[in-house]
């Protein structure tokens, strides 16, 4: 919805209180003064509304460009960008906004500046309480560290937050790093797996999980070979946290999920 923009909130706002003003001056101006004032607090109005308007959308600009170029796994840029966004806030006074601070989080995550990633995570979840974004995006950068008990924690949390039904995906991941209870682990894979639309990574990695725990193994090996787009994805995380207990545990998954990949794939021959 529109209103949700900050900047036309501000604008609408902006142009209650200037016209409480205009009011209050034109009710205490004589009659010659009265044309002129309204054309001047008419002018200043526009000019400040139009000031909002295009210091906020470079904003959003930025914002909309550093998303995409995540996105598109282009990291360094996307940091780069969202950097420079922040330190105009701080410049400026200002707190910076939520997608600022998770989206940047979630950057710093994928270029293994895992720390740094939790600080601002962490500050996106103080300064907004109760929003599943950064909470998942915590939960993912806990993953990456290691800490997977806490990843339960956080990414459980963000569920319940309303955070899109496929980060059950990521969950079924911790749970298994975090050696849960593999009737735990194997729920939350299976409601994954019938979700709609689920992306390829995330249908790749709990089948994997059902393959390898369940007697549904040659069911869920097929629905590997149907989301083998995905691997890409967890060969590059392996890669990016190849120094973490995560990044090591992940290498030797994906091996196994080639290895998977590979007899589906003779078997398809």
């Amino acid at each position: 919805m529109l209103w949700r923009d900050t900047r036309l909130r501000l604008a609408f706002g902006l142009s209650i209180i200037m016209a409480v003003m205009l009011f209050v001056v034109l009710g205490q101006a004589d009659a010659d003064s009265r044309v002129p004032l309204a054309i001047g607090f008419a002018g200043l109005l526009a000019l400040l509304q139009v000031f909002i308007l295009i210091r906020g959308k470079g904003h959003q600009s930025a914002l909309l460009k550093a998303q995409q170029a995540f996105v598109d796994g282009r990291y360094e840029e996307a940091a780069g960008l969202l950097e420079g966004q922040l330190e105009q806030y701080r410049a400026n006074g200002q707190a910076p906004d939520l997608k600022l601070l998770t989206v940047l989080g979630n950057t710093y995550r994928q270029l293994g500046r895992l720390d740094e990633s939790a600080t601002l995570l962490q500050q996106a979840i103080e300064q907004f309480p109760n929003k599943a974004f950064p909470v998942y995006g915590l939960g993912r950068t806990r993953l990456a560290q290691g800490n997977y008990d806490e990843a339960v924690r956080l990414i459980e949390q963000a569920l319940k937050l309303g955070a899109r039904k496929a980060v059950r995906a990521d969950l079924a991941l911790a749970l298994y790093y975090a050696e849960a209870d593999q009737s735990r682990i194997i729920e939350v894979a299976q409601q994954t797996g019938r979700i709609l639309n689920v992306e390829n990574y995330r249908a790749l990695m709990v089948n994997y999980l059902i393959a390898t725990h369940t007697a549904e193994a040659q069911l869920a090996k097929r629905v590997m070979h149907n989301s083998a787009a995905g691997l890409a994805y967890w060969q590059g995380e392996a890669k990016r946290h190849a120094t973490t207990d995560f990044g090591r545990r992940l290498t030797s998954d994906v091996a196994r999920i080639e290895a998977i990949l590979q007899e589906e794939n003779s078997g398809h021959e």
